[in-house]
């Protein structure tokens, strides 16, 4: 600070003061921002406390009821069936609140009393909610340890979106019964936001306040500073710049008048420069002159210095820079002046190839490579150092060569990442694996603990979305991974849609709870509305005798068997994405496509075909046009003619759905039928041109029947046909596009049907 200027030191004290004050407010603030943190979260427990024993004493209510109720039915002499039934009829319009209503179901699951619902006399204890959890199995389980709460998710009486609901069960053994009611969890969120707002708006309040107060300091504080500055500081400012100037070989500053008038220290310090100033402009005409010759011949050597590519600096023999080109001075963003005369370390140091600090011996002329660093910027040069001999041989200096090779240094430091890392994520690749995992064979990374990790339908997502969305799906994968395992030694892609990760010094069941929290994060998250899946296996190393072949198999077996359970569930999941996201991209088709199951399953009981094949029939119909999904265009709302180009894309669809349905082992059964439907018995169709009976029976019926309810839906390129119009068509068409035996039965099926197309 002592080399700083007056002003700035004044307004440093200033600011010093203000940023005091500024930091005082701003840690009340904070202060009270955080009590009223804390406050919400007491206020959260005791609001969430309440509903729980609301819940309980509501429960505790209805079973002491249902025991009154018992006694008087049974006072009555009624049967216990008409007793059973008697007080499910009195729970089954019990409400409290709002929305608060009961259920009752057996031990066994067999729902007794639920309202808005027609689940009575049906078992449902496998019914799950949204995240997988079996309801009515665990509060059965409670009920019947004495009581106690469940969470899920329950859509509300009229609604069909889930919502968080919390329920309490308690066991009736009189009756067998399970009794519970729950409370959906919203309104604590409503009354949580509520509160949240009116302590925001109160602190924005105090912030404005607290804002004035500074403001006000921020202006105290200019004008005090304004008011010191006139009256003292100038005068001493100018003082100062004017003696700058004069050691700047500026000699022309003009000096107000005022200032030679003052008699204090400062008129006196202004009067001794303008007299120091004018016997240097004197000194300097005198030299001017002398310069010129000189000024000549360093014309000439700096010509040849420019013309030069490579750094050139020349020191003297105490090491002092005397001279650089004009590459040193770009490269390194310096100028001549503010370095000459400097001493040569002072102005450049030495790097390794590490970029550890090195000392550099200027005696040796060997061409070595180095980092060269200057004013904050490294260059990794070839360079050496060369000396200059006098006519008495003794060294007067030496010259300094060099070369910029970053771009060699560069390009092998790419192909270096290259070598170890996988583009598409930045992961480690299989070659950097194994390389570590023999590093870490050591005892003091025991137990060390691997993850093998294999996506899930990512083929699937390729052949129906393109490779551009399973590589955001590997991407994806690759940063939960990274984020979920940001203390493994490493995380390497060793395959297409294969992960292996490696954490020293993990326990094994440790490592298993890892990948059950990483599961849950996964499926946090989507690619363009389809859901992300990984099946993952673990095993631990423990000891150098075993060999790690073996655990990276007992890891790979049990990701093998979690993939099992999964893929499956998983496909069909994208299967359905995949049909409802052609809906969205092509509305008119969604009607069209259920009127066609509906269609083929009533065709296939015309013709007389088993159940199986009708249940085909029905899956082939709901997915047979999803290749169109691929098309990046509607070429359905066209009103125009087709080009032969755009006719050949969609063309592609059986194909593309084939390449999506045989990836789905549900779906595996209708994939050659989905093929097939646009091919014609005389040979025409595509996509492989087969004939009559070279094409599958139950493609010859889809043909049928989609082409049907195509003709009766909206198109822009044509009218919509009636559906005399449409069995016209298809009549036209026996034994072209359609198979004269089914199109006989078909057009007779229609003809019988009162309905319109």
């Amino acid at each position: 600070m002592q080399d700083w200027k007056i002003r700035k030191k004044i307004l440093f004290i200033i600011i010093i003061s203000f940023v005091l004050v500024f930091v005082i407010i701003t840690w009340d603030l904070f202060k009270e921002d955080k009590y009223n943190k804390r406050n919400l979260v007491i206020l959260e427990n005791n609001i969430r406390e309440d509903y729980d024993q609301l819940l309980k004493n509501q429960i505790f209510t209805v079973v002491s009821m249902i025991d009154n109720l018992k006694n008087q039915y049974e006072d009555e002499h009624l049967s216990e069936k008409e007793i059973k039934n008697k007080i499910a009829d009195t729970i089954r319009n019990l409400r409290y609140g709002d929305t608060g209503y009961y259920w009752i179901d057996t031990s066994d699951g067999t729902n007794v009393v639920l309202y808005g619902s027609d689940s009575e006399g049906i078992n449902r204890y496998d019914l799950t909610d949204d995240t997988g959890k079996y309801i009515v199995k665990e509060t059965i389980e409670k009920a019947k340890a004495g009581g106690g709460f469940t969470d899920y998710y329950f859509p509300k009486v009229g609604e069909k979106e889930p919502q968080p609901k919390r329920a309490y069960s308690a066991y009736y053994e009189s009756f067998d019964w399970i009794i519970g009611t729950g409370i959906y969890m919203d309104s604590i969120g409503n009354i949580i936001t509520n509160k949240i707002t009116e302590e925001k708006e109160l602190l924005r309040k105090h912030v404005v306040e607290h804002m004035i107060i500074i403001g006000g300091l921020f202006i105290f504080i200019i004008i005090a500073n304004m008011l010191i500055t006139k009256s003292l500081i100038d005068p001493m400012l100018f003082a100062s710049m004017y003696a700058h100037d004069v050691s700047q070989s500026k000699f022309n500053t003009v000096i107000p008048r005022n200032f030679l008038k003052r008699k204090d220290e400062i008129g006196v310090l202004i009067c001794s420069l303008h007299e120091m100033n004018l016997s240097i402009m004197k000194n300097m005409k005198e030299k001017e002159d002398s310069n010129i010759k000189l000024n000549k011949d360093n014309d000439f050597l700096n010509i040849i210095l420019k013309s030069i590519g490579d750094g050139i600096v020349v020191l003297d023999s105490d090491c002092k820079v005397q001279i650089i080109n004009e590459a040193v001075s770009n490269q390194f963003h310096i100028k001549p002046c503010d370095i000459l005369g400097n001493d040569f370390n002072v102005v450049f140091n030495f790097k390794d190839i590490n970029k550890r600090v090195m000392d550099k011996n200027i005696e040796d002329n060997r061409k070595r490579e180095y980092f060269l660093c200057s004013n904050d910027i490294e260059l990794f040069v070839e360079g050496s150092f060369w000396r200059i001999v006098n006519e008495n041989k003794k060294s007067d200096g030496h010259v300094y060569v060099f070369q910029n090779i970053n771009e060699r240094l560069l390009k092998n430091q790419e192909i270096q990442y290259l070598n170890y890392h996988d583009q598409l994520t930045g992961l480690h690749n299989r070659r950097f694996f194994e390389i570590k995992f023999n590093e870490l064979l050591d005892n003091k990374y025991f137990p060390l603990g691997l993850v093998v990790a294999d996506l899930n339908a990512l083929k699937l997502l390729n052949d129906s979305l393109g490779h551009l969305i399973g590589d955001e799906l590997i991407a994806t994968f690759s940063d939960v991974l990274k984020k979920e395992f940001s203390d493994a030694e490493t995380i390497a892609r060793i395959g297409g849609d294969e992960f292996a990760i490696l954490v020293p010094n993990i326990e094994e069941k440790v490592l298993s709870k890892r990948l059950t929290d990483i599961k849950l994060e996964l499926a946090k998250h989507q690619i363009r509305n389809f859901p992300i899946s990984a099946a993952f296996g673990c095993a631990v190393h423990t000891s150098s005798v075993i060999s790690f072949a073996e655990t990276f198999k007992e890891a790979d077996e049990k990701m093998y068997k979690d993939k099992m359970i999964d893929n499956s569930i998983v496909k069909n999941r994208i299967l359905a994405s995949i049909v409802q996201r052609y809906f969205e991209l092509v509305p008119v088709k969604k009607k069209e496509v259920y009127e066609s199951i509906g269609l083929a399953k009533k065709f296939g009981v015309i013709l007389k075909l088993d159940q199986s094949m009708i249940k085909r029939m029905g899956k082939a119909a709901l997915v047979y046009d999803i290749g169109n999904v691929l098309m990046e265009y509607d070429y359905f709302s066209q009103n125009r003619k087709l080009t032969e180009k755009e006719k050949e894309e969609i063309q592609t669809h059986p194909a593309s759905a084939f390449h999506i349905l045989k990836n789905i082992i549900d779906y595996i059964d209708v994939a050659e039928i989905v093929l097939c439907h646009h091919e014609n018995v005389d040979g025409t169709g595509y996509p492989r041109g087969l004939e009559g009976k070279q094409i599958p029976f139950e493609s010859k019926i889809l043909s049928l029947v989609t082409d049907y309810c195509a003709m009766g839906s909206q198109r822009a390129y044509r009218p919509t046909l009636t559906k005399k119009e449409a069995m016209c068509e298809i009549e036209k068409n026996i034994g072209l596009r359609y198979d004269q035996e089914l199109s006989f039965s078909f057009l007779k099926m229609l003809g019988s049907m009162d309905e319109k197309l």
